[in-house]
């Protein structure tokens, strides 16, 4: 499988940063709706206007067609009520307007929130472990197209830190230079162990 190292030590590190890799995104999941939730919150502001402004809006209405029968005077006591309850009907339009706009912020700053964050873990996480697979897969290709081992022992010198290089001859360099079979072939074990291939797949 391209994804995981055939080496235990780097397959470890592999397996764990997968692992940390999931929590992430369901921690994203998580911290994603309970921004969106935060924010909803804030609606129940709207809610309480919208539903006061019904209930006096109706209340005065009821009170204006009750009292507007009355003979003479109906008409006067209901002019008043009426123009009320046009005042409740304007808080139950501005809850509702809270509501819609609480709403929008909050879809808006979920998407914001989440996709940030995935962006976070897709350069950390994702492509890291994609590069990995299509350098490996790119190295087995090499390999089987027949690049030698003296290829991978000089890439080794170009990308291989100067302790691993150190732990492999004292000077590296000058013992490839001299065709020293044991020395070039460890380099090219370090290199192949960092592209994640297996060293037997090289001749």
């Amino acid at each position: 499988m391209l994804l995981y190292s055939p080496y235990p030590s780097q397959r470890s590190r592999q397996i764990a940063a997968d692992a940390a890799g999931v929590l992430a995104v369901i921690a994203v999941v998580v911290i994603t709706s309970s921004v969106v939730a935060a924010i909803r919150a804030v609606a129940e502001l709207g809610r309480r206007l919208e539903a006061a402004g019904g209930s006096m809006s109706e209340g005065l209405s009821a009170a204006g067609d009750r009292l507007g029968g009355i003979p003479l005077i109906g008409d006067a006591i209901r002019q008043p009520l009426d123009a009320a309850a046009g005042a409740g009907d304007s808080v139950s339009d501005a809850g509702i307007a809270v509501i819609d706009t609480v709403e929008t912020a909050a879809v808006v700053a979920g998407w914001i929130v989440a996709l940030s964050l995935l962006a976070l873990i897709a350069l950390v996480w994702v492509w890291p472990r994609a590069r990995f697979a299509l350098r490996r897969r790119g190295a087995q290709r090499m390999i089987a197209a027949g690049m030698s081992t003296e290829t991978f022992a000089v890439r080794a010198l170009a990308t291989a830190r100067l302790s691993a290089l150190g732990r492999v001859h004292p000077d590296p360099g000058a013992a490839l230079l001299a065709g020293d079979r044991s020395t070039i072939r460890a380099l090219a074990d370090l290199e192949l162990r960092r592209l994640g291939v297996a060293s037997d797949l090289l001749p």
